[in-house]
């Protein structure tokens, strides 16, 4: 992407808010831009596997989750949820090895992309960029270590209110209801997949969550009315 692109002040505007490019000078953000193409995608629009093998994706616009198809049962499941700031695929980064993986737009996307190889080199040629993707890569793992635990030790109503509490907006509430950032808008399909188990459970324990005045439902637009009662319910599961 060149500097006379109009896409480049409003993508460097996004680099500089992201924690991990935070500390960079503004001549290696423009490096990283010069070797990226913007990918603008509509909403499902599933990436190709051959397309996740040869290149790293920054999301700067939407989410998108990356999940694991079974092809007999068609079954989906959740890994992760994408934000503007997170990077795919991280393990072919690392490791460049044959996944079977998917990554489906939630939202129209808008994202950087950059060939592996060039990423490699990038990493490779600027270590106090390191200091800052290291930690990310370390989030990224400790999210799919609490995926397996929550999956392997808690019920799905558990998993459910501590992937709520998880993304709670203690910053923005108004009259004591937290907003839910990231998940408040997701289908009950969608949460589903993410906490490995099915539409029809979820929407019961929300329906239970929202009787108990824990949560409020307005619209399919999820918030927190009782964020003390909610920590206290899931001590006690």
């Amino acid at each position: 992407m060149r500097k006379n692109s109009p896409n480049y002040l409003s993508s460097i505007a996004v680099l500089k808010k992201i924690e991990h490019f935070k500390g960079m000078k503004d001549s290696e953000l423009d490096e990283i831009l010069e070797n990226c193409t913007i990918m603008t995608l509509p909403k499902k629009y599933v990436i190709q596997q051959a397309l996740l093998e040869e290149n790293i994706f920054l999301i700067i616009k939407g989410r998108a989750k990356l999940l694991k198809i079974d092809l007999k049962s068609g079954k989906e499941c959740i890994l992760t949820l994408l934000k503007i700031g997170d990077l795919f695929d991280i393990v072919t980064l690392l490791d460049v090895k044959d996944r079977d993986i998917s990554v489906e737009a939630i939202d129209d996307l808008e994202l950087l992309k950059m060939p592996i190889k060039i990423a490699h080199d990038l990493l490779d040629s600027h270590p106090e960029f390191n200091k800052s993707f290291l930690p990310y890569i370390g989030t990224r793992i400790r999210q799919l270590e609490d995926f397996a635990t929550n999956l392997a030790l808690y019920n799905t109503k558990k998993r459910l209110m501590k992937l709520i509490l998880e993304n709670c907006d203690y910053k923005n509430s108004v009259d004591n209801i937290y907003s839910v950032k990231s998940i408040n808008d997701l289908s009950h399909e969608i949460l589903a997949q993410m906490l490995g188990s099915v539409r029809r459970v979820i929407n019961s324990d929300l329906q239970k969550l929202k009787k108990d005045n824990i949560i409020t439902l307005v619209r399919g637009n999820l918030s927190i009315k009782d964020l003390n009662k909610l920590k206290n319910e899931i001590k006690k599961l």
